[in-house]
């Protein structure tokens, strides 16, 4: 699973909207938007996501990992 796809269901999870944890990241929706649309995405921002989401950087990346089987 892609970490954008990861994050994304993270998301409805947890009955959040990309723009909350856009706000939460000090970013505009508009730059989560295209970070989440990019292929790839920079480690210290992946980690800082999956942290806003409650994850830590090793769990967050089992959970994209057990998702791809």
């Amino acid at each position: 699973m892609r970490s954008a796809d990861a994050i994304k269901s993270i998301l409805e999870e947890q009955g959040r909207s990309q723009r909350s944890l856009a706000l939460d990241l000090g970013l505009t929706p508009q730059a989560l938007d295209q970070r989440l649309k990019s292929k790839t995405m920079k480690v210290e921002t992946l980690c800082q996501t999956a942290e806003r989401l409650g994850y830590t950087s090793t769990s967050f990346q089992r959970r994209t990992a057990t998702a791809s089987r």
